[in-house]
């Protein structure tokens, strides 16, 4: 049967080989051979530790076997045969450094691995660890590592590429404390509250700042360790329930004198506000402690509704406050569809405090028109509050119209609780 397997001659056809080894395909209960390598045992025991100990003394005496003598192996391929034909070469050149690309490097490095190879290793591993990888490259290469027959010993270069060192604690803490540092700098620049270059840089950094937490706000799921996730949802509203606190306190001054004026880059920290808004509704604690300190700001609707002088600066502002409305009505939208839950108070301000921003042009007067999509919603999250707020709610502003969107539904609701108060009592 040899005769008719793939043989391949380690070192020169007939030239003295004294082992065979044979390449089986590996978890089949009958032995399937894929091909056989003939190689020299010196050479093979100095370059493989694994196979050093197969040929060693001792071991071979256990057998006590006959058979033992004919130096025949058996071994289980992980990859496919041409990776431990190049794997076995290289022990006759140790000094070939060829790798095709990270797909092959990693092949060669599990076969290296599997017969400890360790030369091998350390090179394959330095290959891979200073080249570039795709995105499909970095998965492949980040499930071998989680596999118990990664060889973190020996493949130091790509372990630390990886990050997977074993610190001490201090020098753990050390990784961790420069992650949060990393991740704020990029919050700040993303928000537009640390300003360290020219304008026009600044706005290429922003951007991709912007882009960056989004990002990593995305890749927030069931897979992402909870401690690094927490820390990243912690940091974010830190800094945004901050910037949003300010701005707040920034148009309290604004309406506190007589001649309003807005200040600085009033319009960039609007655009910043509506971005980071925006990108927090998809997670829930992020979105949910956000929205709820920023639905509490009053002045900020206040003052965006006060006149301007400099008319120029005034439409953009404008542009900035239509963009702010917009946002506001999709927390509208994604408290009545269940996916941002808020607690009364905060629906109510809400409501209260934005309701004139977002529905500006609803109320222009005119002919009566049908109820537009913003007025459905508003009275749909009008209904998500307690009956009582509901009233004292409507009687503080004594417009009904904007927020019951269903007369003979809400006069029924009326009716039935005026009822049940009735037999109660």
């Amino acid at each position: 049967m040899e005769e008719q397997q793939e043989i391949e001659w380690i070192g020169g056809v007939s030239a003295g080989q004294d082992v065979t080894i044979r390449l089986v395909r590996m978890g089949l209960a009958t032995e399937e051979t894929l091909a056989a390598v003939k190689l020299h045992s010196n050479v093979l025991s100095t370059y493989s530790k694994y196979f050093n100990t197969c040929l060693s003394e001792r071991w071979r005496n256990l057998e006590r076997s006959p058979e033992s003598s004919k130096l025949n192996f058996v071994l289980e391929t992980q990859a496919d045969v041409e990776f431990y034909f190049d794997c076995f070469a290289r022990m006759h050149s140790p000094h070939k450094r060829v790798v095709f690309d990270v797909k092959y490097g990693l092949e060669l490095l599990k076969v290296a691995s599997q017969i400890e190879f360790h030369e091998l290793i350390e090179s394959t591993s330095l290959y891979l660890s200073s080249t570039f990888w795709s995105e499909e490259d970095a998965i492949r290469i980040k499930e071998y590592s989680s596999s118990p027959d990664f060889p973190h010993k020996h493949a130091t270069e790509l372990v630390d590429r990886l990050g997977l060192d074993t610190f001490d604690k201090s020098g753990d803490q050390i990784l961790q404390n420069l992650i949060e540092d990393f991740i704020n700098q990029i919050v700040r620049t993303a928000l537009h509250s640390d300003v360290t270059s020219s304008h026009q840089v600044y706005d290429r950094q922003e951007l991709s700042a912007r882009h960056f937490v989004e990002q990593l706000l995305q890749g927030l799921g069931p897979t992402t360790p909870y401690e690094f996730a927490r820390m990243v949802v912690n940091l974010v509203t830190n800094q945004a329930k901050d910037m949003v606190v300010s701005f707040g306190k920034e148009c309290e001054d604004i309406l506190s004198v007589e001649q309003q004026c807005y200040r600085g880059n009033f319009e960039n920290k609007l655009v910043a506000i509506c971005w980071m808004l925006k990108a927090s509704l998809p997670e829930a604690k992020l979105g949910k402690e956000l929205v709820s300190c920023f639905a509490h700001l009053d002045a900020i609707p206040n003052a965006l509704g006060q006149p301007f002088l400099n008319y120029n600066r005034m439409r953009r502002v404008q542009d900035c406050v239509e963009e702010l409305a917009e946002v506001v009505f999709l927390m509208y939208k994604e408290v009545v569809a269940g996916h941002l839950v808020l607690r009364t108070p905060e629906r109510v301000a809400l409501l209260a405090n934005w309701h004139p921003l977002i529905l500006k042009k609803e109320s222009a007067p005119g002919p009566v028109r049908p109820r537009s999509t913003k007025l459905v919603v508003t009275s749909q999250l009008f209904s998500t509050l307690p009956l009582k707020v509901q009233m004292e709610f409507i009687r503080s502003r004594k417009n009904f119209s904007d927020f019951i969107g269903d007369y003979k539904s809400f006069i029924s609701t009326l009716s039935e609780s005026w009822a049940s108060q009735s037999i109660g009592s």
